[in-house]
Formats: structure tokens, C-alpha cells, sequence
């Protein structure tokens, strides 16, 4: 049987994320979460950590190498928390692959044919890379209102966890 599933067969969401499984009632609580979304905590794999490091936003990688089942990784898709979670850690990965760009690039004008050269020199002195290709003018649209505002909301649920728990520890 699958450690990710229950006995009626249906997977475990909610259930393997720590930041999900505290909110569950303990009657739901049918197992110990083997994840976090987004911190560090002992006995658990930071989901958000392993997901950056493979450096594969299509996230087969990580549903593969970390979850076991690419099917688990789909469900988990459906969910609206999840999901959001993704899109802080696709920010992260945005960073670190833009990163690794710059590096190649700086790489190659230091040490690539002349042509190279040149081209890698105009994109660093034309600060290419800080070009955001994402930008529109005039106003911005509806869906990325609600996006901005769905991002908000998990920054905002995620400081509310923390208060909390520093106040418990007080």
C-alpha cells in the first residue's frame, strides 16, 4: 500500500504538510505529516526547499524523486493551498535559475569566443536580466489582482502561524 494514501485509496493532502495538518480537527489527523511548505522542522522535509533545489518548475522531478508518484503530485495541484505555496516557491526558483543565468552569461564573457564575448558584455551592461518580461502598461488585470491578493492572504496566514506560536512559547 502507498504511504501517501489512505486505506480507502484516495490520497492524503492536507494530511502531509505540517502548516495543513495543524488546522485539521484531531479526528482527521490520520497520520504524522512528512513535510512543511515552507520551514525548516526537525523530522520533516521542507517541501519548498526540495522543490527550488531541483530546479524543475514543471515539478515531475520533485513529485518523482520526493513524493514517489507523479498522480500525487497532480491531486495536490487541485489544491488551492498547495498551489499557492507553489507560487511562493516559484518565485524562488525564478531567482535562483535567473541567477544561474547570469553566471553562464558572465562565464561566457569572460571565457567565450569573441562573439560571446560582445553579446554577453551588451546583455550585463544593458542590465537585460533586470528587465522584468512580465510587464504591462496601464492597469493591471483582474487575475493579477486576485493573484496578488491570494499571495497577500499566505503571507499574511503564515504571520498569524508564527505570532501564534511565539506567543505560546512566551
Amino acid at each position: 500500500m502507498d504511504k501517501f494514501k489512505a486505506s480507502n485509496g484516495k490520497y492524503y493532502t492536507r494530511q502531509l504538510f505540517w502548516e495543513e495538518w495543524i488546522d485539521l480537527a484531531d479526528a482527521d489527523k490520520a497520520i504524522e505529516p512528512p513535510f512543511t511548505l515552507y520551514k525548516d522542522k526537525p523530522g520533516k522535509v521542507n517541501f519548498g526547499k526540495e522543490y527550488v533545489a531541483r530546479e524543475d518548475p514543471t515539478g515531475y522531478k520533485t513529485a518523482i524523486e520526493v513524493l514517489g508518484d507523479y498522480r500525487l503530485w497532480t491531486t495536490l495541484m487541485k489544491c488551492k493551498w498547495f498551489v499557492t505555496a507553489k507560487r511562493v516557491w516559484d518565485q524562488e526558483l525564478e531567482a535562483k535559475l535567473a541567477s544561474k543565468g547570469l553566471e553562464k552569461i558572465q562565464e561566457l564573457m569572460e571565457h567565450g569566443l569573441p562573439a560571446q564575448q560582445l553579446a554577453a558584455a551588451k546583455y550585463l551592461a544593458n542590465k537585460e536580466y533586470n528587465r522584468d518580461s512580465k510587464a504591462t502598461k496601464g492597469r493591471p488585470s483582474s487575475a493579477q489582482v486576485a493573484e496578488a491578493a491570494r499571495e497577500e492572504a499566505a503571507i499574511e496566514k503564515q504571520l498569524a502561524e508564527d505570532f501564534e506560536r511565539i506567543r505560546l512559547v512566551r
